[in-house]
């Protein structure tokens, strides 16, 4: 999943800026230094090119995988689990990187049309080993229903199963909360007869709501949806 604040798809530039800014508030009578944009972003480009963010990745799927086995065991039934896109599934890491991390909204939608985003490869993983258990993969994402073609078209071409569902955010819903859509979308899901073992995203927003059992959140350090 993706932004800072995508109020109606709109995030902000260097959106890696902003969770750490907040830190420089005072605290206790004491003004933190600013820290330097450079350096932020350095860091953040470490972070994931060292291996240190898909190895936490991997460990929260793993960690996600071990309960739904214990479910499974338990007899579930009709179990179900739920993936957020952008930053989950599929990531858009590489494209924001080439433009500065900054966001242009005609930018990132062309890209997400070409269909052509690598998979996040432990969440990949984890929901083709879902598939093969017989537990419904579901996707849940903020994109509005004008890239759900593209969306469905880049998770085939990534190499995730085929799912149960995709289900893109409809036209007049807000992007921001992101809890009221996604949390809905689960609803409707569960009001089909399925149980969510699992629902899995990169931001709170994507867990928050109910509607799950578990929910289990990925790192991104690159941007932030209420």
């Amino acid at each position: 999943m993706r932004t800072h604040s995508r109020s109606t798809d709109f995030r902000f530039a260097l959106r890696a800026v902003l969770p750490l800014l907040l830190l420089t508030l005072p605290l206790t009578g004491c003004a933190r230094p600013v820290p330097n944009l450079w350096e932020t972003r350095r860091a953040i480009e470490e972070y994931h090119d060292s291996g240190r963010y898909e190895a936490d990745v991997r460990a929260a799927a793993d960690a996600a995988r071990a309960y739904m086995e214990s479910r499974l065991a338990e007899g579930a039934a009709r179990p179900a689990l739920v993936l957020d896109v952008d930053e989950t599934s599929l990531s858009e890491f590489a494209f924001s990187r080439s433009r500065g991390f900054c966001y242009d909204k005609a930018a990132f939608d062309a890209e997400e049309r070409e269909a052509r985003l690598p998979a996040v490869a432990p969440v990949r993983d984890l929901a083709s080993w879902a598939a093969g258990r017989g537990i419904a993969v579901f996707f849940v994402t903020g994109r509005p229903d004008a890239l759900c073609p593209a969306t469905r078209e880049n998770l085939a071409n990534a190499g995730f199963p085929e799912p149960a569902g995709v289900r893109c955010r409809p036209a007049g819903v807000p992007h921001s909360p992101a809890e009221a859509w996604k949390s809905s979308a689960r609803k409707a899901i569960e009001a089909e007869g399925y149980d969510i073992l699992v629902t899995m995203g990169d931001q709170e927003s994507d867990l928050s709501g109910g509607f799950a059992e578990r929910g289990f959140k990925l790192p991104n350090h690159v941007y932030f949806i209420p």
